[in-house]
């Protein structure tokens, strides 16, 4: 169906932008339906049978031990740098609280169902998926696009993959092309690239044959990957926030199979 995009600016940006469409309809719909105008073929693009919907779980890691360190310097997070704290935090692990909150978040999610668990291939994520979905049967990719953001932080910095999967055999890492860590030192991300990269990756889930998949990631790529969400959604008064360690975060996102793509860069391009 070809839309008139001439009439109005609102207008005009609904159909210049296939992903801002998509997500104040699938997440704004209800309010905005009650308060503001929207345009009727819009609403028939996003909600007819033919759509593809997933149901999205988004996690951030639990405590790990540089988030007590960063916690308890005056340093705050510029002691983790390598000229502070040396190799202490590389690819840093959960600390005991982190393991307790993970169980915890075992406790949350063991009713839900999942066909898939998507997880960065850093050791404090793969231990909280690890944890967290013990009791699920269900497969764990390891996937390098959710990762943290690429600075000059050690704690961000992944072991190699050999190694990762001797400890956790049962998470997939055949997607990960390197098994040392070029990412780390070749990119440097700020917060605003890193937006490109959660928009490939989103792009990517969307196209994944699984209906409902969690992830597990970190604070910076999540809080990019949520400003790309309008602000104030369901029971989230303020998305715009980093996630708390452990924090889980529910959505449906739905877009037609013809609907072109997000354009977003991943690393792995870059390479």
């Amino acid at each position: 169906m070809q839309q008139d995009c001439s009439r109005t600016r609102v207008r005009e940006i609904f159909c210049r932008d296939s992903f801002a469409r998509m997500i104040v309809l699938v997440l704004l719909f209800p309010v905005l339906q009650a308060k503001y105008w929207i345009p009727s073929e819009l609403v028939v693009d996003f909600y007819e049978p033919s759509s593809v919907c997933k149901n999205l779980t988004f996690i951030r890691h639990a405590e790990g031990l540089h988030n007590i360190a960063e916690r308890q310097s005056p340093l705050g997070s510029n002691v983790l740098r390598k000229e502070h704290s040396g190799d202490q935090f590389v690819d840093a692990i959960l600390s005991p609280l982190g393991e307790q909150q993970s169980k915890a978040l075992q406790s949350r999610l063991v009713q839900k169902h999942f066909d898939l668990i998507v997880v960065s291939p850093l050791r404090r994520t793969l231990q909280t998926a690890s944890i967290a979905f013990e009791k699920h049967r269900v497969a764990f990719l390891a996937e390098e696009s959710c990762r943290e953001i690429l600075d000059s932080f050690p704690c961000n910095q992944r072991h190699s993959i050999s190694s990762s999967r001797a400890d956790f055999p049962h998470v997939d890492f055949n997607g990960i092309e390197h098994d040392a860590d070029p990412w780390f030192h070749s990119i440097q991300e700020t917060r605003e690239t890193i937006k490109e990269r959660a928009k490939w990756f989103l792009n990517w889930l969307m196209t994944r044959q699984e209906s409902s998949i969690a992830v597990v990631s970190h604070s910076e790529f999540l809080f990019g990957m949520f400003k790309l969400f309008p602000q104030a959604y369901g029971e989230y008064s303020n998305l715009h926030t980093k996630p708390l360690n452990a924090e889980d975060r529910h959505f449906q996102l739905c877009r037609r199979p013809e609907s072109p793509t997000v354009s977003g860069a991943s690393p792995k391009q870059e390479l």
